[in-house]
């Protein structure tokens, strides 16, 4: 994969937003190079889009009757924005502050930017019901999410955050993973691949972080803080011929050291510096796995 000096992608801001949009949406934000070049390099495409591309706008007090395409004519969900994008184009997707308590599904080669509020992101929150996923992209689709709080709805069980599939790829920037009992906040499935940058804040428990399988991969070469011990049954999963990258992740805040769970679990998967995984209880390595 390759590598460069640490520099700045000064990501310009497209013509039809308003310069107050400029610092809530993270359109037209700088990314700071973490040394992780296709994710920069991915949400730099995704958030700039092609002069042909559309911006959709999306608030709770929206309604999905609305064109759309300006702060004042806003969707009501999230999903309605996404399937004004055509099939095979690329377009972004600005959230207003609020909660949206319908995730969406990002399909078919389309490109799309999905922001929030880069000044507090805890002030635009997707929660996902259960078994449901707050992001998911497949069939070879493209997503880049940044400044966004996902957490699941008070009593669901099994929601997850990320989940990419069939040839998709995902790229988030600086989110925060609230709680989600019983399911995750990152899965990548079906040959897929899942991408972290710039600092990534675990705000609740969750039965697991990050989970790859089927020949997916996920990189985890980011900065995590942890702000008080977390609960997870583990933190990171690796099977069927999957691979999970940890090489330059690093922690912050007081609890990272200190959460719970098993560190990781292995089988017919690898993940790479399987020692830097938190919790209480040492890993397990099962058909085949690697951990380096």
């Amino acid at each position: 994969m390759p590598r460069f000096n640490p520099m700045r992608w000064n990501i310009p801001l497209p013509k039809r937003l308003a310069p107050g949009v400029r610092n809530r949406a993270g359109i037209g934000i700088v990314l700071r190079q973490t040394g992780h070049l296709p994710a920069a390099i991915l949400l730099a495409v995704v958030l700039t889009c092609p002069a042909s591309a559309e911006t959709y706008f999306v608030s709770p007090q929206g309604s999905d009757a609305n064109d759309c395409r300006g702060a004042q004519t806003p969707c009501k969900s999230i999903q309605a924005a996404a399937d004004k994008i055509a099939i095979g184009q690329a377009g972004s997707i600005v959230l207003a502050d609020g909660e949206y308590q319908a995730g969406v599904s990002i399909t078919h080669r389309r490109i799309v930017g999905i922001g929030g509020n880069c000044a507090d992101p805890s002030r635009v929150r997707i929660r996902p019901g259960p078994d449901a996923t707050a992001i998911e992209a497949q069939d070879g689709a493209i997503v880049g999410a940044t400044c966004l709080t996902c957490e699941a709805q008070d009593g669901a069980d099994g929601a997850r955050c990320f989940r990419s599939r069939q040839f998709a790829i995902i790229d988030y920037l600086n989110m925060r993973f609230g709680h989600m009992p019983g399911g995750g906040h990152v899965s990548a499935d079906e040959i897929s691949k899942i991408n972290c940058a710039g600092v990534v804040e675990i705000v609740g428990d969750a039965a697991y972080h990050a989970s790859a399988s089927k020949g997916s991969a996920i990189d985890l070469n980011c900065t995590i803080a942890i702000d008080r011990p977390r609960a997870f049954r583990w933190f990171a999963i690796a099977t069927a011929r999957a691979i999970i990258d940890a090489t330059r992740i690093a922690f912050t805040g007081g609890g990272a050291a200190a959460t719970t769970g098993q560190r990781y679990v292995v089988g017919g998967g690898t993940l790479i510096n399987a020692a830097a995984m938190p919790g209480s209880r040492g890993g397990e390595v099962k058909n085949g796995g690697i951990a380096q």
